[in-house]
């Protein structure tokens, strides 16, 4: 095992009572550090709090009684350090849609992941329809979550209309209920979208890292792929950029190897066995089949051993 040094943020769900909640809101709205409108954020210090990890509670001074906190945190929390830690900071958060979280973050100086070392090498070619294709010729797809995002299409309206009907009477957005209600409601479809995908990334590298040592990747221009006005909103919803910033966070904890491919380096138009080009090969066509050797494979896949070509040769 390599030690490193790495922050980490760990995030806990506090569960306070009504007459809490009244507490925990005033302290918030009198040392309020955020710029948002809607999220509250204070900076605590170890004093100003501590968790009971047995008890599933915390105590946090200026409130009465324990908190009730998250069964999951108490039993993770030790699990994602290892034993020579320093603490950095901690933040307690009051979020768009009213939930309340203690956020700690620490310096960690090693990691408890077993390294395989193996150098077993993959490439990775990321895409629309195949939110993953590997050079081992296996896929990830991602959730289906379209449904939700038309939902949250016709609650944006309504919420829109809201805000034109209360500016209309001239009232304050803060003191309308139901724009507060529409608000939220949005947010949490959001959230809801966020966390779906936020969590088949998490388990995808998970899997990938757990099995390779080394990761070949396309360094795509995603600003520019997204000037194609009819792909504008498919590219928006795969969230590539948070599955490459994250892939390359884990790799550093695990001491994996991540290369990227030059942008430019076409790997969708060469033949991965004979790599000769073909420049006829159009978007909607998914099997790439060379004239010159023969060869007939899925474009994706095709594209995925281009770019682990491209690295190790």
């Amino acid at each position: 095992m390599k030690a490193i040094n790495f922050f980490r943020t760990y995030s806990v769900r506090l569960y306070p009572t009504n007459n809490q909640k009244e507490e925990l809101n005033k302290m918030l709205h009198k040392n309020n550090i955020s710029k948002s409108k809607y999220k509250l954020i204070i900076q605590l210090t170890k004093n100003n709090y501590k968790i009971d990890i047995i008890d599933k509670k915390i105590m946090i001074n200026d409130i009465n009684n324990y908190i009730r906190i998250k069964h999951k945190f108490t039993e993770n929390y030790n699990i994602h350090f290892g034993n020579n830690i320093k603490h950095i900071k901690t933040i307690l958060v009051k979020d768009n849609i009213n939930n309340y979280y203690l956020n700690e973050t620490y310096l960690s100086f090693e990691f408890n992941y077993n390294i395989l070392n193996n150098k077993k090498a993959i490439g990775i070619d990321l895409g629309i329809k195949n939110y993953i294709t590997t050079s081992d010729n296996n896929f990830y797809h991602k959730p289906d979550t379209s449904k939700l995002y038309r939902k949250l299409e016709i609650e944006k309206q309504k919420l829109i209309n809201k805000r034109k009907r209360a500016y209309k009477d001239n009232r304050d957005l803060l003191n309308c209920k139901n724009y507060q209600k529409q608000r939220i409601k949005v947010s949490k479809l959001y959230k809801k979208i966020h966390n779906i995908n936020i969590n088949f990334i998490n388990q995808t590298i998970n899997e990938i890292l757990t099995n390779y040592d080394i990761v070949c990747l396309e360094n795509l221009d995603i600003k520019e792929m997204m000037k194609n006005k009819k792909m504008h909103n498919k590219i928006l919803m795969q969230s590539w950029n948070t599955f490459v910033k994250k892939i390359v966070y884990q790799a550093k904890i695990r001491n994996k190897k991540i290369y990227f491919v030059n942008k430019y380096y076409s790997s969708t138009n060469i033949c991965s066995h004979c790599k000769k080009k073909n420049n006829k090969l159009k978007l909607n066509e998914r099997v790439f089949n060379c004239s010159y050797c023969g060869l007939s494979i899925d474009r994706d896949v095709n594209a995925s051993i281009n770019i682990l070509n491209a690295v190790i040769r």
